[in-house]
């Protein structure tokens, strides 16, 4: 019988916050027009720099989480619940992706959609990337277990491989012979956004913050945990900071892998040290809203509504046709927080909806 897990309220912070981070900023990004993206302008060049670790921390936080329960279990892999679960997910992950990027207005007439059309679908975006690093996470679980090699030591070997070996799979010409459908995970030359190469990576990271969780109840309840995570994490930052200077300076070659490696340090280092500051703020709380519980229990939910409100579905054409790349900064930002006002409100109504059905 699967035991009942403690909730973390720092994971629902880091859940709520990244999904109200990426909602606004899709939409800002969807109808800002293109005179008003100038790093000249100091709000907007606030904007797209924290706008630039919001998918670290929500592949991060879909690793952590994941492996929490997934360990918290404390059950043999063959026995676990959460494989049979965390697998369903990893599927529904993967549909979702794909069919929100499907021509919906030509499900019934595929030979009308032509060859960009199909590119663009083929594509690979954050769903996927979360979906398939589940995946990896059930499998080296499943590894560790058969071979009793520890979580910390397979997650760290797998993000290490995802995030090391990007330079060279990014820059590789390898994959161009491959079909569309699987040579996007692997390259950002044909539209993907979040290849597996580093993006993955993030989800590992993740996961080996959230097997140590699951294994260390009582001391992720302790200060020096959170003063550790703000503290590894500045060391990241720190680390990143130097490369850069190195490389300005001349001391090292400014090469495509250091901006990588440079980048993946910088990202994984705030997401850490905000997971360190979110457990500080959880241990100084008295009550949670349940507003945060409930956009932390319902990121998927949100990530697939927002997406049809503002690309489109069937029967909706979506604000990005209609305004897109059109409003000034004032009308984005109003329309940003419209569209946080409709995710939660849906979220509200779903709750109810759901809890109307089981009763």
């Amino acid at each position: 019988m699967e035991q009942k897990k403690e909730r973390l309220i720092f994971i629902d912070l880091m859940r709520a916050f990244a999904v109200l981070q990426m909602v606004q900023g899709h939409t800002i990004n969807s109808l800002l027009s293109p005179e008003y993206r100038t790093i000249e302008s100091g709000f907007y060049y606030i904007w797209h720099t924290i706008r630039g670790f919001t998918a670290p921390i929500f592949m991060f936080t879909s690793g952590l989480a994941f492996t929490y329960l997934l360990r918290s279990a404390n059950l043999p892999f063959m026995q676990n619940p959460r494989v049979i679960k965390g697998l369903k997910r990893v599927g529904l992950l993967l549909f979702l992706a794909y069919i929100l990027r499907f021509p919906i207005s030509q499900v019934f007439d595929l030979s009308s959609i032509n060859y960009n059309q199909w590119l663009v679908f083929y594509t690979v975006d954050a769903l996927h990337i979360i979906g398939m690093g589940l995946f990896f996470v059930i499998i080296l679980s499943f590894i560790g277990e058969k071979f009793k090699i520890k979580d910390n030591i397979t997650f760290t070997i797998a993000a290490l491989f995802f995030f090391l070996l990007a330079p060279s799979v990014l820059t590789s010409n390898a994959f161009d012979k491959f079909p569309p459908i699987i040579r996007g995970f692997f390259t950002d030359r044909y539209g993907s956004l979040f290849p597996l190469f580093p993006w993955a990576g993030y989800v590992m990271a993740g996961a080996i913050l959230g097997s140590f969780i699951a294994n260390n109840k009582e001391f992720v309840k302790s200060r020096v945990f959170s003063y550790n995570l703000v503290f590894y994490g500045s060391l990241f930052v720190s680390l990143s900071a130097i490369i850069s200077q190195l490389s300005i300076h001349g001391l090292i070659e400014d090469k495509y892998w250091v901006e990588i490696i440079k980048l993946v340090l910088l990202r994984t280092g705030v997401v850490i040290s905000l997971y360190g500051i979110a457990t500080i703020i959880e241990k100084k709380m008295t009550y949670c809203p349940k507003i945060v519980k409930l956009l932390g229990a319902n990121t998927l939910f949100i990530y697939v509504a927002h997406l049809m409100v503002l690309y489109g579905f069937m029967f909706f054409p979506g604000f990005d046709r209609i305004y897109g790349n059109q409003l000034n900064s004032t009308t984005s930002l109003i329309s940003a927080i419209a569209m946080l006002a409709l995710m939660i409100g849906m979220v509200k109504a779903n709750t109810k909806l759901k809890y109307v059905i089981k009763r």
